[in-house]
């Protein structure tokens, strides 16, 4: 975001490279964007002050933090919020990583190890989980992203440390792994259920809400279909466009409300709250993770993510229909995965978007979007 390297709202800067430039460049930009004193000293503060003073809050390792600092920034300027996101998603996304690399680059030598699953009194016996040595304590390295431990599906018996929780027995395979099942009938496997039962509420919230958002659509759709208004000058009726016209444009301008341009905005506004950090991150929660399918996911968010300032009605109506067309496709592609149990192949959830699936050098499928010719967001 231009105010967030120095030269103010709406001008192209190169992205910062961490928190520190980006804070740097705010003050910076201040200077640029100043309002008049006689209008300071009554009390008025510009947008980038009030940007600003949301952005010394901000922990970019917290995805609720930056949630929220998104969310207010947007109550300022949608603008301003999507620059925001553009600039501290890849501070976030190297945070991540950091975290990420610290919790799989590990030896048996080094403070951290991978040992049996088990947080806040849930133990997954499918699981294992990355723990580090804190002041002479083993603790779990937590992921911002989910504030759950690093995890992987899976259970390697020689890095079994511990002792078994009550509940669960202790299992040696024939290839000598060693992992653990629950004991049918134990308080150990009510409690299982229950997460589960939980884990597939939450789930379905997600997906009656992403449900809702394409009703939204739906009816942006009605809105925009039916927009040509006639005028009658003289002998001739003339079509009008009553939303993306000059004349329409400026009459928003005079705010009066049950335009059908002020309809329109009104119908897109519960689309874009939807596009918010916090939402996303919902919605990431309740899709597959890891493999092919999660790797959809995060490219079908990513693509949800880069679409909040494609909804303005300041663009050409042709170019509004292909980006609304774009968000809808991508919100049905999520309900799709966000429905799947993880073990469909791509192909089997039929989604919207075309998938190349190749091997990579360590046999870990590479999962690529193939786009047909497109609108850009």
């Amino acid at each position: 975001m231009a105010l967030f390297t120095g030269t103010g709202l709406r001008q192209k800067t190169p992205t910062p490279l961490t928190a520190g430039q980006m804070f740097a460049g705010a003050a910076q930009g201040i200077g640029r964007g100043v309002i008049d004193p006689l209008m300071e000293s009554q009390g008025f503060i510009s947008e980038e002050n009030q940007v600003i003073e949301i952005m010394k809050d901000v922990d970019i390792s917290s995805v609720d933090s930056v949630s929220e600092a998104f969310n207010k920034i947007m109550v300022i300027s949608p603008e301003a919020a999507n620059e925001f996101r553009a600039q501290v998603l890849p501070l976030v996304t190297a945070k991540q990583n950091e975290l990420t690399s610290k919790a799989k680059g590990t030896t048996k030598d080094s403070d951290t190890k991978e040992v049996g699953y088990s947080y806040n009194g849930v133990t997954d016996p499918t699981k294992t989980m990355m723990v580090e040595k804190v002041n002479g304590v083993w603790k779990p390295i937590i992921d911002p992203s989910t504030k759950l431990p690093y995890s992987e599906n899976k259970f390697a018996g020689d890095t079994f440390e511990g002792k078994i929780p009550e509940g669960y027995r202790r299992i040696v395979a024939k290839d000598g792994n060693v992992s653990m099942e629950v004991i049918p009938g134990s308080p150990a496997e009510a409690t299982l259920n229950a997460d589960k039962a939980a884990n597939n509420f939450k789930k379905q919230y997600q997906i009656t809400n992403a449900s809702l958002v394409l009703e939204n659509i739906d009816d942006v759709f009605d809105l925009y279909n039916n927009r040509t208004t006639t005028t009658k000058i003289g002998p001739m009726d003339i079509g009008v466009d009553s939303i993306f016209s000059t004349a329409a444009k400026a009459y928003a301008l005079t705010g009066v409300a049950g335009t059908p341009r002020a309809n329109m905005d009104e119908a897109i506004a519960p689309i874009i709250a939807n596009l918010g950090f916090d939402k996303l991150q919902a919605m990431r929660d309740a899709s597959p993770t890891g493999g092919a399918l999660g790797q959809v996911s995060n490219i079908e968010l990513a693509a949800l993510q880069k679409s909040l300032a494609s909804l303005s009605l300041n663009q050409s109506p042709e170019q509004f229909e292909a980006n609304l067309k774009k968000v809808q496709k991508h919100y049905k592609n999520m309900i799709k995965l966000m429905s799947a149990d993880g073990s469909e192949e791509i192909k089997d959830l039929q989604l919207d978007s075309k998938y190349e699936v190749t091997t990579g050098a360590n046999g870990e499928a590479i999962v690529t979007l193939v786009e047909e010719s497109e609108p850009a967001f």
